[in-house]
């Protein structure tokens, strides 16, 4: 299978680094979608992805290896959270990418991480759904239109989600698609 890990809200701690900047409570960030829009647009650029803190880095690389490990191809798939690909989305991905050869770059170079995707907006993960990916990510809808669209999610809550039982679920996903393997 492949298994596309969202990066904002499952790597890195989103929420947390959007209430540091602004003040306002991660639990109303994370609900009002028109207020996390406002921040990021406030503060939007490459530094603000290269500055986010990472979310559980030790437990989430062995849970990545752990799954390459079990035949698996782990690819990232981010959103960049803008209206259009236009400069915005060009600060995020390089943002993102410079984030992502910090925290894990040693799992690209090994060939751990095949790929890193992104998306101009979060309705674009759903084009990456086939019958043989999972998407773990943070909000519900993704994982709605994904799944709507033939992939498989796990719903990932940074505080409470626990890598053993994100890879019993991909253990289960995986035999529902080959029941023989």
């Amino acid at each position: 299978m492949v298994v596309y890990f969202d990066m904002d809200g499952v790597l890195t701690d989103m929420n947390l680094y959007l209430s540091k900047i602004s003040g306002f409570s991660e639990k109303r960030i994370y609900e009002d979608k028109s207020l996390r829009e406002e921040i990021l647009y406030t503060h939007y650029g490459t530094k603000l992805f290269e500055e986010l803190p990472p979310s559980r880095i030790e437990e989430m690389k062995k849970l990545i290896k752990d799954l390459k490990d079990a035949g698996h191809q782990i690819e990232i798939l981010t959103s960049y959270g803008v209206r259009d690909s236009s400069d915005m989305g060009i600060q995020a991905h390089t943002g993102k990418q410079l984030w992502l050869q910090k925290h894990y770059g040693e799992l690209f170079k090994n060939g751990v991480i095949s790929r890193f995707n992104g998306v101009t907006n979060c309705e674009q993960k759903a084009l990456y759904a086939r019958k043989e990916s999972v998407l773990i990510d943070d909000h519900p809808k993704n994982i709605e239109e994904f799944c709507s669209a033939g992939g498989r999610g796990i719903l990932y809550d940074l505080r409470k989600t626990t890598a053993e039982q994100i890879l019993d679920e991909i253990r289960l996903k995986s035999s529902e698609v080959n029941p023989e393997g």
